[in-house]
């Protein structure tokens, strides 16, 4: 089970079988998304997007290793 999370907030979302994922009520401005597989971190992915931005990050995970492919906002 991977699980993202918001580096100090409370916003978390797992990760679907398809790989998609969903936070909401990010403040603007640079923020750090955290992966987590069972609970141990795997990756980090630090963003900056303004006010109402959509923020869409493509990761792969290798050999428990988090991999970013691209991040469009």
């Amino acid at each position: 089970k991977v699980t993202v999370k918001v580096e100090g907030t409370t916003i978390t979302a797992e990760v679907g079988a398809n790989g998609t994922f969903e936070l909401k009520g990010i403040p603007s401005g640079t923020f750090t998304l955290v992966f987590l597989v069972d609970g141990v971190e795997i990756g980090r992915v630090v963003v900056n997007a303004a006010e109402g931005a959509e923020v869409k990050i493509t990761v792969q995970i290798q050999n428990s290793t988090l991999v970013v492919i691209e991040i469009r906002v």
